[in-house]
């Protein structure tokens, strides 16, 4: 007798639940409490491969750990990724949910050689999917994967470059998508072009990786101004867009893409939207006051655009997730954006009636933080430090409109083409701090992408590039790779946040001490210096510092005196000797992992 689905399912949780397999997760306390909480063109082209869119103690020191050789096949890497990927994830679209589940359960009983078998949902690996197997799947349900993400242009189409973020531990690509690409003619019914989005997403997901979608770029009959607002009289017709480009990714096998395995989950409405003015617009242009000329407010016109979409995204598929922005969300002199554009909209959503009832039209709040403008956010040394003060300021920002959202980045980075009376090396050691500082406040704050701008040299910008302009790469890459072997676990699964440590801990204000867990249990220490100001401005300025258990997190019973310490490229150094109370170690500003040696 073959039980129904659904049965299976409940059984499934059941069992998870005795075996004491689902508990309620709850964030952790940090360890001290904190004094406070260019881009994408336009183009009516499709895009194609190749074509444009847009210390001090006796060491005994042992090698780095082996890298992934950067020439290893698309392939290969693939498939190391998945059978190793975020275990549980089924789906592969980086995130552990009753659809994953529900693949498991409905693969009872399968056996290799079975039509539904498939070896991802072997989770015990007893060549039967059975009860087991669906409660260990429970047992993860709201695991995400590493957050660990990069911009991609036309390099979706160069298997070197995508071969090369996959041995960095890349997990999430951001691509372009244009609506004037998809239908760039108005006609009923709709003809959508789905050819060169197709295109991307195959080559993204073949290579093992997560696509996250910037939607923007409408056709010329749908908008006066190609970065402005929307046509009134055409939001039914984005909104028809919105539903079918969900639909036709979003992995249901209804409608889905031929060939598609890896579900597309965020859509992102406009790159940089708080700009206000056409001239130089990075992607979006709704931060003026009335950019086309309609009489309607910019900020009104961006929050019926949300309007108009979310209820098309989830009708299409619930689980699919619409983000706000990414804003730039920054002030300066000679700047263009408008700091207000989210209080503004926020303000305009508030008008609907139905807004709380809908979410308020949005589930994810997206921005962007360069390392140029931190000194708008940072907060008191040590802490909300980088992007986290700015993290900490968009949550103030939606707090004080009565919500709570979760966050991502969709660019971060720090370009390597200035000043000039640095020499070149200098430059690219301070990208590499910088890149290992950022992501990890990234995921201290929470954030469930971070996306590194961009993952090369864009022809005529600032060199941002993880590779310069010939695919040679910067140590920023070796950087990546080994912060992805550091703090993401052999099963896909990033480390836990624990808490920052305070400078009666550290000795000093100028330390930034994180700790994490790794799934197995095992305690990390993230230790560099920050004075407080941008990264190419500051000195390097080292402190000492005598390491025990209590900043590791460790009983007396794993403490052994000795510790693992791990530089930004990979090096080891074992340091301390055996009983010592503590261990004293020069922090500087390049980060190093510490870890209990035996």
């Amino acid at each position: 007798m073959r039980l129904p689905r659904f049965v299976i399912l409940a059984l499934g949780l059941l069992l998870a639940v005795v075996m004491g397999m689902v508990t309620l997760r709850s964030p952790l306390s940090p360890l001290m409490p904190t004094p406070r909480t260019t881009h994408a063109a336009f183009t009516a082209e499709q895009p194609a491969a190749g074509q444009s869119s847009h210390g001090t103690a006796s060491e005994d020191v042992t090698p780095a750990r082996q890298i992934v050789d950067p020439g290893t096949t698309r392939e290969s890497v693939a498939g190391a990724l998945r059978a190793g990927g975020l275990t549980g994830d089924v789906n592969f679209d980086c995130l552990i949910d009753l659809t994953d589940v529900m693949l498991v359960a409905g693969a009872w009983r399968a056996r290799p050689g079975d039509l539904a078998y498939n070896s991802a949902y072997d989770l015990n690996g007893d060549l039967v999917i059975d009860i087991r197997d669906i409660a260990l799947d429970a047992k993860r349900m709201g695991g995400m994967c590493s957050p660990v993400g990069v911009q991609m242009f036309e390099e979706w189409g160069d298997p070197l470059i995508v071969d090369r973020a996959v041995s960095a531990g890349v997990r999430w690509v951001r691509l372009y998508v244009h609506w004037g690409w998809v239908e760039p003619q108005n006609t009923t019914p709709e003809n959508f072009d789905w050819t060169g989005v197709d295109r991307m997403v195959l080559a993204i997901q073949a290579a093992g990786l997560v696509p996250i979608f910037t939607v923007q770029g409408p056709p010329p009959w749908a908008a006066a101004v190609a970065c402005g607002p929307v046509d009134v009289e055409d939001l039914g017709e984005f909104a028809e867009f919105m539903k079918s480009l969900v639909e036709r990714y979003d992995g249901d096998g209804v409608g889905d893409m031929p060939g598609l395995t890896t579900a597309v989950k965020y859509y992102e409405l406009y790159n940089e939207p708080d700009y206000d003015q056409v001239d130089g617009a990075p992607g979006g242009c709704w931060g003026g006051t009335d950019v086309n000329g309609n009489g309607l407010n910019d900020q009104v016109e961006y929050a019926n655009l949300l309007k108009a979409a979310y209820p098309a995204v989830k009708a299409a598929d619930p689980g699919s997730r619409l983000v706000f922005g990414s804003v730039a969300h920054e002030i300066f002199v000679g700047g263009h954006f408008n700091i207000d554009f989210v209080d503004l909209v926020l303000n305009a959503l508030a008008q609907d009636p139905a807004a709380a009832a809908n979410n308020y039209y949005f589930d994810i709040l997206g921005f962007h933080q360069f390392d140029a403008f931190r000194d708008t956010w940072d907060g008191t040394l040590p802490y909300d430090q980088g992007i986290l003060g700015k993290i900490t300021h968009l949550r103030e920002l939606l707090n004080s409109h009565g919500l709570s959202k979760p966050l991502l980045s969709t660019e971060i980075g720090l370009q390597v083409t200035g000043p000039p009376d640095l020499l070149p090396e200098v430059k690219e050691e301070a990208q590499a701090r910088h890149l290992v500082h950022a992501y990890v406040r990234g995921l201290v704050g929470g954030l469930e992408v971070i996306i590194w701008y961009t993952v090369i040299d864009r022809p005529n910008e600032l060199q941002y590039g993880l590779f310069d302009n010939l695919g040679n790469p910067r140590p920023a890459y070796t950087a990546l790779q080994v912060l992805s072997q550091q703090l993401v676990a052999p099963t896909g699964e990033p480390a836990t946040y624990e808490g920052q440590l305070s400078p009666t801990q550290t000795g000093s204000k100028f330390v930034q001490g994180y700790r994490f867990r790794m799934p197995d249990g095992t305690r990390k220490l993230v230790l560099w210096t920050d004075t407080g100001t941008k990264i190419k401005a500051q000195a390097d300025t080292p402190a000492t510092m005598c390491i025990d258990r209590n900043d590791l997190g460790v009983t007396a019973g794993e403490w052994t005196g000795r510790l693992r310490v791990t530089d930004q490229y990979g090096n080891e150094t074992i340091v301390g000797r055996a009983g010592d109370p503590c261990v004293i170690y020069t922090i500087q500003q390049a980060a190093i992992y510490v870890e209990v040696a035996p």
